[in-house]
C-alpha cells in the first residue's frame, strides 16, 4: 500500500491533516475511507433523490389496509428518501448486502471489485457504513435489524455495526447452515453463513415467542383421544451426550413390564474429532 506524500501540503492543510490523525478513534475498525469515495454518496450531498410512482404497477387488494411500497434503484437513494419520510419510523430491518468474495457479486462506483482490489475491504466498509447510518436512523426506538453476511467479511462487520449501533445494542450472531458439506473437501468445509441482530436502543425491543404461532405448529397431532385431551406432538426421550454415562441411563418400563432404551443411542460416543478421524 503505496504512503501519503504531505511533501506538497501547506501549513493549513497539515493542520488539518494531524488534526484528523489525532481525532481518530484509537481502538475499533479502521479503514482509509476518504480513499476512494463513493460517487453516488457525493451526488447526493448536493442532489436529493426523488421518488417517482409508476403508474399501472400498483396491486390494490384492501384499500383499508396499510400501503405497501416496492422500491427500485439504488438502495442509497432509497435509504435517503426514506429519511425524509419514514425517518424514525420502521420497527423491523432486513437487509442482505453483497458478500464481496470478489467474484462480481460486489459493485463500487459502478465496477465490480474482485479479490485483487487493493482497496476492496475499504470500498465495501464505506459503502455498508454509509447504508447503516441511514438505515439506524429510520429504526424507532424499539427497532431491530438483521444483516446477512458470510465469512468474506463477518468478523469486519461486527466491528462496524459496533461502531454504528454501540456495542451494548448487539443482540446475537445466528449461525445457519446455507449448504451441505462436500464429500470432496480436501480441507474443512465452511457450509455456514451468519445473521447479524441489532436493536437501536437497549431494552426497549420487544422480540418474544408468538405462543400462539408456536403452539399451532408444535402440536399438530391427533388421534382418537383429540377430544378428551386435545392435538399433541412427539419427542425424542433419547438425550445424547458427549459421552454416555451409567448414570444417565433411564429404560422406559413398558405396559408389559418390559424396558427400552430410547432410539438405541443410548451408548452414543461423540468421536468425530479424534485423532484417527483427523489424521
Amino acid at each position: 500500500m503505496a504512503k501519503k506524500d504531505y511533501s506538497n501540503l501547506t501549513k493549513d492543510q497539515l493542520l488539518e491533516v494531524i488534526e484528523k490523525l489525532e481525532g481518530k478513534k484509537k481502538y475499533g475498525l479502521v479503514w482509509d475511507e476518504e480513499r476512494v469515495p463513493e460517487k453516488v454518496v457525493t451526488d447526493c450531498q448536493d442532489k436529493l433523490p426523488v421518488l417517482t410512482e409508476v403508474k399501472g404497477k400498483e396491486i390494490t387488494t384492501d384499500e383499508n389496509e396499510p400501503t405497501h411500497i416496492l422500491i427500485e434503484g439504488d438502495n442509497y437513494h432509497a435509504l435517503s428518501v426514506l429519511n425524509y419520510t419514514h425517518k424514525g419510523k420502521i420497527d423491523l430491518i432486513y437487509i442482505d448486502p453483497p458478500y464481496n468474495t470478489g467474484n462480481n457479486d460486489f459493485k463500487y462506483n459502478d465496477k465490480f471489485v474482485d479479490k485483487n482490489d487493493t482497496w476492496r475491504h475499504s470500498k465495501w466498509l464505506t459503502f455498508m457504513s454509509k447504508r447503516l447510518e441511514l438505515a439506524k436512523e429510520l429504526l424507532t426506538e424499539k427497532g431491530i435489524i438483521f444483516i446477512s453476511i458470510d465469512d468474506n467479511e463477518q468478523a469486519q462487520l461486527k466491528l462496524l455495526c459496533n461502531a454504528i449501533f454501540g456495542e451494548e445494542n448487539f443482540i446475537t450472531n445466528i449461525i445457519w447452515e446455507s449448504k451441505t458439506g462436500a464429500s470432496d473437501a480436501k480441507t474443512i468445509d465452511t457450509i455456514t453463513e451468519y445473521i447479524l441482530v441489532y436493536v437501536k436502543s437497549p431494552g426497549k425491543t420487544n422480540y418474544s415467542r408468538n405462543k400462539f404461532s408456536y403452539e399451532v405448529k408444535r402440536y399438530r397431532f391427533t388421534d382418537e383421544y383429540e377430544e378428551i385431551r386435545g392435538p399433541h406432538y412427539t419427542d425424542n426421550l433419547d438425550r445424547g451426550g458427549l459421552r454416555y454415562s451409567d448414570s444417565l441411563n433411564f429404560p422406559i418400563v413398558c405396559q408389559d413390564g418390559t424396558t427400552t432404551n430410547p432410539n438405541g443411542r443410548t451408548e452414543f460416543v461423540n468421536n468425530g474429532w479424534t485423532e484417527e478421524n483427523l489424521s
